[in-house]
C-alpha cells in the first residue's frame, strides 16, 4: 500500500510538473491561433466575395452546405498538427 501511495504521488507530481503545464499552455495557444486562422480564411473569402465562387463549386459537386465548411479543416488540421509536433510537444519539452 505504501508503494502504491508513493507511486501515485510520483504520477501526480509528473502530471502537474512545470513542463506539463507549459505544454498545456502551448497547446492552448496553438488551438487559439488555429481558430483565428480558420476564421481569418473564412472572413477573407467572404470579404473578397470568393464564397460565391465556392458556393457554386459546392452546388456543381452537389456537396451539402453543412459539410462544405469542413474543407477549411484541410488547412487548419495539418497546420495544428505540425505546430503541436514542432513546438508544444517537441522532444526537448518531453521531460516526463
Amino acid at each position: 500500500m505504501k508503494q502504491l501511495i508513493q507511486r501515485l504521488k510520483k504520477v501526480v507530481i509528473e502530471i502537474f510538473s512545470w513542463n506539463t503545464i507549459v505544454q498545456f499552455i502551448k497547446f492552448g495557444i496553438i488551438g487559439f491561433f488555429n481558430t483565428v486562422i480558420s476564421y481569418a480564411i473564412y472572413a477573407s473569402l467572404v470579404y473578397l466575395d470568393f464564397h460565391y465562387i465556392f458556393a457554386s463549386f459546392i452546388d456543381i459537386l452537389h456537396i451539402s452546405k453543412y459539410i462544405a465548411p469542413f474543407f477549411g479543416l484541410v488547412i487548419t488540421v495539418p497546420l495544428n498538427f505540425i505546430l503541436n509536433k514542432k513546438w508544444a510537444f517537441s522532444a526537448k519539452n518531453n521531460n516526463i
